[in-house]
């Protein structure tokens, strides 16, 4: 059960991270800013987090969902965000980057969870 859920939060960190991504190119264009671009997306991709988080809460619990997909959102909507307002990026090109951001937020997720269930276990014993 364990392995599934892990499988199922890795899944929805790659797919509303894509999502973010797409969401942060589509809104900004080419010859912005970046720290504007930057400060845009970011709440773009929150947005697309957010979604994500209340459409699979039930599915997956409050804390293994919402933390890493809001992460997830906020950074591949303000990474994909300065690159499109350095030059256009591809449809394809957005959505592999916010993958990958949404790869990296749920490990560093689920490695700072897993080093504070460390601390507390040998705190309470």
């Amino acid at each position: 059960m364990r392995l599934l859920l892990f499988a199922a939060d890795l899944l929805a960190n790659l797919l509303f991270g894509a999502l973010a991504g797409l969401a942060a190119s589509a809104v900004i264009p080419d010859g912005w800013n970046m720290f504007v671009a930057m400060v845009v997306a970011m709440p773009v991709g929150m947005l697309v987090g957010l979604i994500g988080s209340l459409l699979l809460l039930p599915l997956l619990g409050a804390m293994e969902v919402m933390l890493p997909l809001m992460l997830t959102g906020m950074v591949a909507g303000m990474a994909v965000g300065m690159m499109a307002a350095m030059h256009p990026v591809a449809l394809q090109q957005s959505l592999q980057i916010g993958a990958l951001f949404g790869l990296v937020s749920f490990g560093f997720c689920f490695l700072a969870n897993l080093l504070l269930q460390g601390q507390s276990k040998s705190w309470i014993n």
